[in-house]
Parts: structure tokens; sequence; C-alpha cells
């Protein structure tokens, strides 16, 4: 399992990153690290080998979402012939520490079957500090021809004022509000 922590404690299978040491500049360590797992994903749900499912659900947590930005991007670019449109179903980013910008990726839903929800906290301080532009901090833009499409669901926290850390106690009742634990 690959995952983004701000705990220095905390230990993972290939990285782990601190709050600290998380660079989201285009090149950075960070970016090409997500970059090439979100890739590998894409590979591994479009092969249909390892798991055998019909559909499949994608959620991300903070630096995790750019890992799902990722394999969507793939998985789109790999996806000429529709014939991977019905893989994933239904995507949730999570204090996403990432940035859509639906004019420079107009297509990075075109492979999602069902919902994208934006889980986000205009409160968060720990991710206003380190980039005010994420979607963990703003709804996913819903007014545009790109997007009228998509069921885009933006779930807002700020009154819970909560911070990155927060948001892992909130994700059983997110996903059972949305119909993901009936």
């Amino acid at each position: 399992m690959f995952f983004f922590t701000n705990n220095e404690y905390s230990n993972s299978d290939f990285y782990c990153y601190d709050w600290q040491s998380i660079n989201y500049e285009e090149n950075s360590q960070t970016k090409k690290v997500a970059k090439f797992y979100g890739k590998l994903l894409a590979y591994i749900i479009i092969s249909r080998e390892i798991f055998t499912f019909q559909t499949i659900n994608l959620i991300g947590y903070s630096m995790g979402c750019n890992i799902i930005k990722y394999c969507l991007l793939e998985i789109n670019k790999l996806n000429e012939k529709s014939i991977y449109s019905d893989i994933i179903n239904n995507v949730i980013f999570i204090g996403g520490c990432i940035n859509i910008k639906i004019a420079k990726y107009p297509n990075i839903f075109e492979s999602i079957v069902g919902k994208i929800i934006n889980v986000f906290s205009k409160t968060d301080k720990d991710l206003i500090e380190y980039n005010k532009t994420a979607i963990g901090l703003n709804p996913l833009e819903t007014k545009n021809e790109n997007v009228e499409k998509y069921q885009i669901i933006n779930i807002d926290l700020s009154i819970k004022n909560i911070k990155q850390n927060d948001y892992i106690y909130q994700i059983p009742n997110i996903l059972f509000e949305n119909s993901f634990l009936h």
C-alpha cells in the first residue's frame, strides 16, 4: 500500500512523506512518485487480471488523490475506443492536495460512470499553507460544459473546522451518507 502521511512516525511499504517534505512543484519527487503509481494503478485496473471485478470505486485521501488523478488521466489516454469506460464506478476525493483544472484536463472524468465526490474544508489550515487552490479547500467545478454530464457532489466540511488529520475520522460517515456502505 502506498500512502502519504503527515505523521513522521508512520511507515508505509514504499514511501512515507511528512508535510514538510512535500513539494508540489511539477517535477518534484512527490509528483513523480504519484504519477508513477497512478499509471501503475491504471494498468492494474484495466488489465482486469489481478482483480476480477465488475466495477471499482477509487477513494483518495490527501496526497493519495494525486495517484487517482494520474490514474484517471492514464486510463483516459488508453481508452481511445471507450473499452474501459465501465470499470470505474465512483471516485471520492477527501481533503485532496491536488488541483484539477477542467480547462487543463477536460476529459479527466470520462472513464467514471458513477459519482465524483469531493470532500473539502475551506478551514483546513494545513492545506491553506500548502496549496490554496487544492480541491481539498474548494468545490470541484460544476458549471462547465465538460463537467455538467458528470454526477459531481461537493461536500463542504468547513463548519466542522477540519484539518488534514481530522478527515480520517470522517471517512466512515462520508461513505455511509453517500450510499457506499449501505
